[in-house]
């Protein structure tokens, strides 16, 4: 006979729900920072930036807790195994700790926030932060930030190998090309979550707050 399955979850529900908010800095996101002096296109995670901003405000409003993941490194995080992923270990690394290439572009996290420093491309490689979630009661993750097809699909795929719901709210989420942003859409529509857009999360937030409000 077919397992029964458990009722669907309302994935967007506020009292579940968590923002994953992944690498929104300067060396990732600002004109002067490393990726732009490298040659990337950063112009294309300008908007992505400034809806990941309004996701992370409308998140606070509605009482669904904001997790800053902020990429750090050093000479204690970077094996040479790390440096060694591309063919020119002695390229400079980004987001180094203590510099301005890591710190958040354009905003600062306000009280409530939590901060989790990474040291590799998922955010819960190292980290606590699955322990952290789960103790907050937050089964429903929802991802935003830079770049979609390589920090944020990683720890999404991740979060989904940990049990989390996951769900990629796509126009809070950027890369340096449409190709690489497309890509990481499509790994997750394959399998791994939803893909929603910041509307339909604040429309689904604000219809529980006028439910909570009537009740």
């Amino acid at each position: 006979m077919p397992r029964e399955l458990p009722e669907r979850p309302d994935r967007l529900a506020p009292s579940v729900c968590a923002v994953i908010a992944i690498d929104l800095q300067n060396d990732f996101c600002h004109p002067q920072g490393l990726q732009a002096r490298q040659g990337r296109d950063v112009s294309r995670v300008q908007e992505p930036l400034l809806r990941a901003q309004s996701l992370m405000a409308e998140a606070r409003r509605s009482g669904v807790p904001v997790y800053l993941v902020q990429n750090q490194h050093s000479a204690a995080s970077d094996s040479a195994e790390w440096l060694n992923r591309h063919p020119d270990p002695h390229r400079e690394q980004s987001c180094q700790v203590g510099s301005w290439g890591a710190d958040f572009c354009g905003f600062a996290p306000v009280d409530g926030d939590h901060v989790v420093p990474k040291t590799r491309y998922s955010a819960f490689i190292n980290t606590t932060l699955a322990n952290d979630l789960r103790s907050a009661g937050r089964t429903s993750l929802l991802f935003a930030g830079v770049t979609t097809a390589t920090c944020v699909e990683s720890s999404l795929r991740d979060a989904v190998c940990l049990d989390f719901l996951a769900t990629l709210v796509e126009d809070c989420c950027g890369a340096y090309t449409d190709e690489a942003h497309q890509r990481g859409v499509r790994a997750v529509t394959a399998g791994f979550g939803e893909v929603r857009s910041l509307d339909e999360v604040i429309l689904a937030w604000r219809a529980a707050d006028d439910e909570g409000n009537v009740a």
